[in-house]
């Protein structure tokens, strides 16, 4: 599961995520 989000985030940086490292 984690293997396969990371590599979703790696190909796809969606916006959320950095939100989400921000706040």
């Amino acid at each position: 599961s984690e293997c396969c989000l990371l590599h979703f985030i790696c190909q796809y940086p969606v916006l959320p995520l950095q939100e989400r490292a921000e706040g």
